[in-house]
């Protein structure tokens, strides 16, 4: 009966939430309908303003990881989409520091600051987070694979990492793959962008799915993180050039995505085993209450019979 009636209330919110992503896309409509006067985002205000996403991005995905790391070595964890999400989320803020470094007007990282570079770090950045969110739909939260060891996957992240880095040192550093002075973004880019859309899209319905058959929290909150990052993903198909608004809405909306991806794993990791200890000592009190209450209907009949 209580689940069923879950399921109903469940149900219940499915056209709130679709409503909720639909108003999520009315900052793309609203820039497409302004897109004809020219609006740009001033350039000396776009460097800070990008810096200032791109840290509060960067101390996000840290902090995913950070939390699901000690949390798992405490031994009382179990989420393992946590465990494999947190060590992407690390090497996804690893390559975003990389691509704010190689942004045109920042020092740069072995090597000049070129929007050519910051694109390759950043196309890898999106492609490991969406890639980890979609794959985390098909692990399931007791899963107790020797696959999913945060040791084992934190070597692996920072090995991606690092040959990512050393793969960009060892291309030609006047290419022209993703954008061009002048004409802009190549169809490469746009279409590796149009790629990371559609999966994104389809792992958000997918955790969506499986939030409407389990009513857990956690896929709920990754459905919207995957939904954010779709949306960024729109946004980064359409600019025109750096300054574009489109591509610090962009920003925004995986900013937006980071954000319910630590709320999922924070509540998953910290705030959960909290709420399982409560329930577990309310029902110990309640089985003691009960236990010394049949002691001492007991020990009546004990008296009355002598």
């Amino acid at each position: 009966m209580d689940v069923t009636l879950a399921t109903a209330k469940r149900h219940d919110r499915t056209p709130a939430g679709v409503a909720a992503a639909g108003l999520a896309a009315l900052p793309i409509v609203l820039l497409l309908v302004v897109r004809p006067f020219g609006f740009e985002t001033p350039r000396a205000l776009y460097l800070p303003l990008h810096t200032a996403i791109e840290t509060l991005v960067i101390a996000a995905g840290i902090a995913t990881f950070a939390v699901q790391w000690f949390a798992a070595g405490a031994g009382a964890f179990r989420e393992a989409r946590a465990l494999f999400i947190g060590p992407a989320f690390l090497a996804a803020s690893l390559l975003e520091i990389a691509h704010v470094l190689v942004f045109p007007g920042m020092p740069g990282l072995l090597g000049p600051a070129t929007t050519e570079r910051g694109i390759y770090y950043w196309l890898a950045a999106r492609a490991l987070t969406v890639g980890a969110l979609v794959a985390a739909v098909r692990i399931e939260r007791d899963t107790a694979s020797p696959f999913i060891g945060r040791k084992r996957l934190l070597s692996v992240s920072l090995a991606v990492v690092a040959a990512l880095v050393a793969l960009e040192l060892l291309l030609p550093a006047d290419r022209t793959w993703f954008f061009e002075e002048g004409p802009g973004l190549t169809w490469l880019k746009v279409s590796f962008e149009g790629l990371l859309l559609v999966v994104a899209t389809l792992g958000a319905v997918l955790h969506w799915r499986a939030w409407r058959r389990t009513g857990e929290p956690a896929s709920g909150k990754l459905a919207l993180a995957l939904a954010c990052a779709a949306y960024g993903e729109a946004c980064f198909m359409l600019y025109l050039h750096a300054y574009d608004p489109f591509n610090v809405l962009g920003h925004l909306y995986v900013g937006a995505s980071y954000g319910f991806v630590f709320d999922a794993l924070f509540v998953a990791a910290l705030v959960r085993p909290y709420r399982e200890l409560d329930a577990l000592r309310a029902h110990v009190e309640d089985e003691l209450v009960v236990t010394i209450r049949q002691l001492r209907d007991t020990q009546e009949q004990r008296e009355d019979l002598l």
